[in-house]
């Protein structure tokens, strides 16, 4: 078939330099400025117009995709070999529990999809099996082939200070955030300095909003944790945020009365 023949195929309709139309876009039925001209080319089939907020979505998800997808490092290199040595059995009854049977209405831990968007806040005192529960959890999910990022106790408020006091803050920053897991152990256990508190807040905030996943767990209640805010208002909006995000498991009931609730 020549050129012209190509040509003739199509409808003809005078080029325009500006959107003199309105199509529907095909993801969710929002309105969109387009060209007639541009449309006709492609036999007025209006299945090719997507807007921009659905085009952003779709290349988020590519995005997020790829991520999940990437290359893993060896397990032993992402949790410390004592929690790789786990057994499970011997856990705390508690512990057992929110495992295999959840918290209230919270589903089982060991049914949690990392590419769902809610995360996890397990909440008890110390010794009844938080932590050995989380790296449980990402055992399973590194073989199931989904990378992730565990910062130990004490060991993102470090992460933290060293990137705002060097050049590389934002991209320190960025690969957190982008992280398909993101896991932090015994949050709220070391004083919360006012460069943590801002970069906590602006973490979570943006994993919040690329509906990407945060594992926490701490020994500090509620109260407590918004206590080391210096502002007690963001202390409540930051609470408020990963209660929004997360799903809540207590790992000593009866001892702990006041949850992240």
């Amino acid at each position: 078939m020549t050129l012209q023949m190509i040509g003739d195929a199509f409808p003809k309709v005078a080029d325009v330099d500006h959107d003199d139309i309105i199509v529907p876009c095909r993801e969710c039925g929002t309105d969109v400025p387009y060209k007639s001209s541009v449309l006709a080319f492609f036999g007025n089939e209006k299945r090719i117009v997507v807007c921009d907020r659905c085009c952003e979505e779709a290349d988020d998800r590519e995005k997020q995709e790829k991520a999940y997808k990437a290359p893993l490092l060896p397990l032993q290199g992402l949790i410390p070999q004592y929690y790789l040595e786990t057994d499970f059995n011997k856990l705390p009854k508690q512990a057992q529990t929110i495992w295999r049977y959840g918290h209230e209405n919270n589903p089982p831990i060991q049914q949690w999809n990392p590419k769902q968007s809610r995360g996890i806040y397990i909440l008890g005192a110390s010794r009844t099996g938080k932590t050995r529960t989380l790296c449980t959890l990402l055992k399973r999910i590194h073989g199931e082939g989904i990378t992730f990022k565990l910062f130990e106790a004490g060991q993102f408020h470090a992460s933290l200070n060293d990137a705002k006091r060097s050049s590389f803050y934002t991209r320190w920053r960025d690969d957190v955030i982008s992280y398909p897991v993101l896991a932090i152990d015994d949050l709220f256990a070391e004083k919360l300095t006012e460069t943590v508190q801002a970069g906590l807040f602006e973490i979570v905030e943006q994993r919040m909003g690329r509906k990407l996943p945060i594992l926490i767990t701490t020994q500090v209640k509620r109260s407590d944790a918004i206590k080391q805010f210096a502002d007690p208002r963001r202390g409540e909006a930051f609470l408020n945020r990963l209660k929004e995000s997360c799903d809540l498991y207590v790992t000593n009931q009866n001892q702990l009365q006041e949850t992240i609730k």
